[in-house]
């Protein structure tokens, strides 16, 4: 369903029949709305902001001016610009960002309006009785077991007069914008949305969507009665989610508010939880996870995880006592695993599960791709985050062994002892084997050096050694046994985030 402010066929109508005059000669509809939009994936701008304008004919476009006498954060002027777009056309728009929701100017803008040669001057609505509305919580999708009936459901938010549900389609992303799907709007105390794959629609299952839940206070006797105009307050909070065609678990899974920084995505909960439920939550891709509560959050008591892969994964309880994760733990899909039974009688506040195979193509933002069950020490509000681990931070090859350009020679069949280390998402050293896929080796050219590993061969190993950790210096170590022709050679280490890191050898008799 395409949002429509109101009847766009009336409104040209109105337009057009507008009485001809000084400052009448066409008829513009202005709007003036306090908002906050959370954090999003969307590359659509966060925080507070100010929006004021107005609806009229095609290229409607002109400046706003407000009352100087009032100390606040807008700016004396600020142009109004035709903003068309297939969800909202026929708009003048203009904005500004205050720094904070009591520096808003509140009085009404005067809007010099024009349309080619034709000018109009209105004023807008005052911003008086605007609130600074909430964020929706408790987010969450429930599939049916065919994959056909997905269900959105929130917690209501005090305050709203209406609830707007956009959805935007990011499969295109990033050499595309977010493309606008669909709209719908409900009244305040609507806390649920579904898609029934069942009926005719736009939506496919395996696509990247971003649901928008738009929470509305609006004005009385706004003239159009339509959204846009008639709303005073509003909140914007963005979920992400792919459709699932057979959903891992039909248990309500919470979605993440997904927000990138620098690039890499970070997934944060907004969930009321206490110390008897199972709550699900699933972010991102990723080869592992960092699992961390937020400031003054009940504890992580109990995980687990789901069957993808292999079903095998490694978990690492953080030692708040003394800042390092716990040695790892074995772990199984489909069992639950008690922090408090490891040894730590107050729960986690962090821990890290690893082992998930880059190889098993989980999509990049199915709310069932990897569903992970908690449970937590207390009842209290789940504020924590997941970072996704898809990719480590190589310490590059350390001496004696030296990355390229650099060219390591030595004498046929010599050891040479490979040390490296790696660091997850939030710099904690990884000490992880699993986190080594394969160490292989192919001869080369000697100039240049080839960089391709297709091809290359199970590396040999000195005294029969495998990889390892040494604990002491925080570093992998693989002792690896040269071949016994001479020429020249390249070492291949491959991660399980898919990373290809290589050292390049010469060997002489």
């Amino acid at each position: 369903m395409q949002f429509k402010p109101w009847t766009w066929a009336s409104f040209a109508a109105a337009a057009l029949m507008a009485p001809t005059g000084a400052f009448a000669q066409f008829a513009a509809f202005p709007f003036h709305t306090f908002e906050v939009r959370g954090p999003n994936s969307l590359n659509f701008g966060r925080g507070p902001r100010v929006e004021l304008g107005a609806f009229g004919p095609d290229g409607i476009s002109g400046t706003a001016t407000r009352d100087g006498t009032e100390s606040c954060d807008g700016p004396l002027s600020l142009p109004i610009n035709n903003l068309g777009s297939s969800n909202i056309p026929r708009q003048g728009y203009g904005r500004y960002f205050p720094s904070s929701f009591s520096s808003i100017c509140t009085r009404s803008w005067r809007l010099t309006l024009n349309v080619g040669a034709l000018q109009t001057v209105v004023d807008t609505q005052d911003l008086i009785g605007a609130q600074l509305l909430p964020f929706v919580s408790n987010n969450s999708l429930t599939s049916s077991s065919d994959g056909k009936v997905h269900t959105f459901n929130w917690s209501a938010v005090p305050g709203a007069k209406s609830v707007t549900v956009q959805i935007w389609d990011r499969s295109q992303m990033p050499s595309q914008p977010a493309q606008f799907v669909s709209a719908q709007s409900f009244s305040g105390t609507t806390t649920n949305f579904g898609i029934d794959l069942n009926q005719p629609g736009p939506y496919v299952t395996g696509r990247a969507y971003t649901l928008e839940v738009l929470q509305v206070d609006e004005r009385v006797n706004a003239v159009p009665s339509g959204e846009y105009v008639k709303a005073l307050s509003r909140s914007r909070t963005y979920f992400d989610f792919t459709l699932p065609s057979v959903p891992l678990t039909t248990a309500p899974v919470f979605l993440p508010i997904v927000e990138y920084i620098q690039g890499d995505p970070t997934y944060t909960f907004t969930v009321t939880v206490d110390a008897v439920g199972t709550f699900w939550i699933d972010p991102d891709f990723a080869v592992g996870y960092i699992y961390q509560t937020g400031a003054g959050n009940p504890n992580f008591r109990t995980v687990r995880l789901p069957n993808v892969g292999d079903g095998r994964y490694v978990i690492e309880a953080f030692d708040g006592a003394t800042g390092q994760y716990a040695s790892p733990i074995a772990a199984v899909a489909g069992q639950t695993y008690d922090f408090i039974a490891l040894g730590f009688p107050q729960g986690v506040s962090k821990f890290r599960v690893k082992g998930i195979e880059a190889s098993a193509g989980l999509d990049a933002s199915n709310p069932g791709a990897f569903p992970t069950a908690l449970q937590f020490t207390s009842a209290g509000t789940f504020t924590g985050t997941m970072i996704p681990i898809t990719k480590y931070a190589f310490s590059g090859f350390l001496p004696p062994i030296n990355v390229p350009p650099t060219v390591n020679t030595g004498p046929l069949g010599r050891s040479f002892p490979l040390k490296w280390a790696l660091a997850d998402a939030q710099g904690a050293a990884v000490r992880d084997l699993g986190a080594v896929k394969s160490i292989t080796y192919k001869p080369s050219a000697c100039a240049p050096f080839t960089t391709d590993p297709t091809g290359a061969l199970p590396a040999q190993t000195t005294g029969g050694s495998q990889v390892r950790f040494d604990p002491s210096s925080q570093q992998y170590v693989y002792n690896w046994k040269s071949p016994s022709t001479p020429g020249c050679y390249v070492v291949f280490l491959t991660l399980d985030s898919g990373q290809v890191f290589n050292a390049n050898a010469m060997l002489t008799h």
